[in-house]
């Protein structure tokens, strides 16, 4: 892939017009530059394995079993919506360059990835999907003529209803990280003691906050375990720490589309029939919707960020404080 990125980038400018028509002038830059011999204190950085990845959640991953043998990039930036991303230049520098793609899979970057991959010439071997490794569970919505909303599980499914948001189940991410573990080795098999150790080290941690979480979430009642959220990304949580999902404010797995009235009447009416007391709703996703089923419903708006990392910092700048607050903010509410 990085063999003859200067070749690359007049492929990758004559392809990318249609995507996004300001990446043009930038890449010209980026050959001219690219056609410079670079020297100097980067080569330490150039000699480690180079590798992106769609989201910050799984460059966390990666920074945690590579260590200081590798170099991560993200393409969506902290606090971003994944689902509306659009990406340009420089993006399509940090595919070009890397050694392996990290992506979720599953649909959830299609919107973007397929494109950005085709435009850039991006090989398909070099990309890793890991829902693929986690055992992905499948989603149906929510059944309301049987009186009681429930949240399908696997088996139970249509096809293409995979459900990509799997970092929320820990123990899955226990999966990815062995797979991102496995990948590196062969990218690298000198350095394959270091990444299994490091994966192990890491992966026993998650399993920590798993029991500790399961700990935790105990202290919600059983009448209080139902929760709505702003779109459907908290399935494997509520998989894993028998939860329910009663309905989200846009009843599907991405946020790119709007509810009907119907769907609406249908979520102010499961809230009011279970008597729920507070709507989960990501911060890139908080809306005057939200708002007003708050208000018609008395219900309280309880701000969460499942889908990125916060920024360097932050209380969820890593995956473990990322989840731990999620945790710790449901148990805040319900318990």
């Amino acid at each position: 892939m990085k063999d003859d990125l200067h070749t690359k980038l007049w492929q990758t400018c004559a392809r990318f017009s249609n995507l996004a028509p300001p990446v043009l002038a930038i890449c010209c830059c980026l050959i001219i530059l690219g056609g410079c011999e670079r020297t100097g204190p980067n080569q330490a950085q150039r000699n480690k394995l180079q590798v992106a990845t769609t989201i910050n959640i799984i460059s966390d991953w990666v920074k945690a079993v590579g260590a200081d043998k590798v170099n991560v990039h993200s393409l969506v930036s902290p606090d971003s919506d994944i689902h509306t991303f659009e990406p340009g230049a420089g993006e399509v520098t940090k595919l070009a360059d890397a050694d392996v793609i990290f992506a979720v899979g599953l649909g959830l970057e299609a919107g973007w990835l397929n494109s950005l991959i085709e435009n850039a010439s991006i090989e398909s071997s070099s990309i890793v999907r890991l829902a693929e490794y986690v055992e992905p569970i499948h989603w149906d919505g929510h059944d309301k003529d049987s009186g009681h909303a429930k949240h399908q599980n696997a088996g139970e499914h249509k096809p293409g209803e995979a459900d990509p948001h799997f970092w929320m189940d820990p123990i899955r991410v226990q999966k990815a990280v062995s797979e991102i573990s496995d990948v590196l080795t062969l990218l690298d098999p000198e350095n394959s003691e270091f990444y299994s150790k490091n994966a192990n080290s890491y992966n026993s941690t998650i399993q920590s906050l798993h029991k500790w979480a399961a700990i935790e979430l105990s202290k919600v009642p059983e009448s209080k375990r139902y929760l709505v959220t702003s779109h459907e990304s908290l399935g494997y949580f509520a998989n894993r720490y028998e939860f329910e999902i009663i309905g989200s404010l846009v009843p599907a797995l991405t946020t790119e589309r709007e509810p009907t009235p119907k769907e609406i009447t249908d979520l102010i009416n499961a809230i009011n029939d279970y008597q729920l007391t507070v709507i989960f709703t990501e911060i890139a996703e908080y809306s005057k919707l939200g708002e007003a089923i708050s208000k018609e419903t008395g219900t309280r708006i309880a701000r969460v960020n499942s889908g990125s990392l916060g920024r360097k910092g932050s209380e969820t700048e890593s995956y473990l404080k990322l989840f731990e607050t999620i945790v710790n903010t449901i148990v805040e509410f319900l318990a």
